[in-house]
């Protein structure tokens, strides 16, 4: 898109340049999504023992 840009005039070129603004920020924000998701899902290292202790009372 970034490409195709260039070419246009000004006028022209606005609306594709909303839609490349559109894609990056859904771009960066599945990257903040997926780092928040994986902070989620793993314990910490400092207390991993504990964590998976947990997880196994759970299941008894």
């Amino acid at each position: 898109m970034k490409k195709n840009l260039m070419g246009l005039g000004y006028t022209n070129g606005l609306a594709l340049g909303q839609e490349l603004k559109k894609s990056e920020d859904i771009a960066r924000s599945i990257a903040e999504f997926l780092v928040n998701i994986a902070d989620m899902k793993n314990p910490d290292i400092n207390n991993i023992h504990e964590a998976i202790y947990q997880r196994i009372q759970m299941y008894v």
